[in-house]
C-alpha cells in the first residue's frame, strides 16, 4: 500500500511539474512570458505622428517655408514645443510675393526680424482644425501678439484675405494648414 502511495505521488509530482514548468529550468512558455514582460511597449504605427517640424521638412511644398523658418531659428522650435497651429503659406504662395518682399530679400540677414515677425504672424498657440473653424468666424492671437480672423462661413475658410486649400495636416504637436497667400501684417509689408 505504500508502495502505492508513493507511485500516485510521484505521478501527482510529475503532472504538477509537466502543467507548472520547472522553476529550475524554464521551458518556452516561461522564456515568452519573460520576453513580453521585458519587451518596450510601442505604440502603433499609426499613433506616431511627425512632428511639426518633421511635416515642414518632408513636403515638397513647403521647401521655401522651410528655408525662411531655417534663416529665423524658428524651425527648431517645432520639434518639441508646442501644440501650434501653422498657417503655412506653400512654394507658389511665397512666389506670389511681390519684388520687395520676394523671400530672397526677406531671407537676407538685414531683414531677419521682419522675417521674423512674417512668419510669427502664421503660427497660432494652441491646436485648431477645420471643425472648429467651419460656420463661424473666429478671431486668434499670433504668437507675434498680432490677431487673425478666421472666416468659416463662406464657401471656403479664410485667415484673413488667404484661403486654406489643405487643411488638418497633423503633427505630434499640432496641425499645420495650407494657405493660397502670405498673411502680411495690416501696416505695412
Amino acid at each position: 500500500m505504500t508502495m502505492r502511495i508513493t507511485l500516485l505521488a510521484y505521478a501527482a509530482f510529475l503532472t504538477l511539474t509537466a502543467a507548472c514548468g520547472d522553476p529550475s529550468n524554464p521551458g518556452p512558455a516561461s522564456d515568452q512570458t519573460s520576453e513580453r514582460a521585458n519587451a518596450p511597449e510601442t505604440p502603433a504605427a499609426e499613433e506616431m505622428l511627425p512632428t511639426l517640424k518633421e511635416v515642414i521638412e518632408r513636403e515638397p511644398r513647403f521647401s521655401t517655408l522651410e528655408a525662411a523658418l531655417e534663416a529665423t531659428d524658428l524651425l527648431a522650435s517645432f520639434e518639441d514645443e508646442g501644440p501650434f497651429t501653422i498657417f503655412a503659406p506653400s512654394d507658389q504662395a511665397f512666389a506670389d510675393l511681390p519684388g520687395a518682399l520676394s523671400i530672397d530679400a526677406l531671407t537676407a540677414p538685414r531683414n531677419r526680424e521682419l522675417l521674423l515677425d512674417l512668419l510669427s504672424l502664421h503660427v497660432v498657440s494652441g491646436t485648431l482644425k477645420v471643425s472648429e473653424m467651419e460656420g463661424q468666424t473666429l478671431s486668434r492671437r499670433a504668437i507675434n501678439d498680432s490677431m487673425l480672423r478666421v472666416d468659416g462661413t463662406g464657401p471656403v475658410i479664410t485667415v484673413n484675405e488667404s484661403v486654406l486649400t489643405i487643411t488638418d495636416i497633423e503633427a505630434e504637436n499640432g496641425v499645420i494648414h495650407v494657405l493660397d497667400s502670405v498673411l502680411l501684417p495690416p501696416s505695412d509689408l
